[in-house]
């Protein structure tokens, strides 16, 4: 283990409409990703959880900071929170 990121929160169960939210900017997220050639999928995931977008993987700085603009410019999305590791 090279480092631990504690993004723990307590709050209620997300209800069904936060879900359908949460779907629809992983959606526009993938569209957005997909849609730049620079990015190569395999290399990282991401996860919406009540409009807060957690992005994991192994990449550059520059890739890293490229993908962290993406879902700051999705309507809905309260939050990114960047979980990569780096390469030098």
């Amino acid at each position: 283990v090279r480092k631990i990121h504690n993004e723990l929160s307590i709050q209620n169960p997300v209800v069904t409409p936060t879900k359908k939210n949460d779907e629809w900017i992983t959606n526009k997220l993938k569209e957005a990703i997909n849609a730049e050639s620079k990015f190569i999928p395999a290399d990282y995931q991401f996860v919406t959880y009540d409009g807060v977008v957690y992005l994991l993987g192994i990449v550059t700085q520059n890739v890293g900071h490229a993908l962290t603009e993406i879902p700051r410019n999705i309507i809905g999305v309260k939050k990114v929170v960047k979980v990569f590791e780096y390469l030098d």
